[in-house]
């Protein structure tokens, strides 16, 4: 494996990191707002 290959699949699972945590916390953030919505 060449050095850019290497570092574009690392890159890669940087960049999937970021979205998933980014999208987990909109996730949670509805998950929220929804259970509040539903005791008030």
């Amino acid at each position: 494996m060449t050095r850019t290959t290497f570092y574009f699949v690392i890159g890669m699972l940087l960049l999937t990191d970021i979205v998933q945590g980014r999208y987990q916390k909109k996730l949670c953030a509805e998950k929220l707002r929804k259970e509040q919505a539903l005791r008030s």
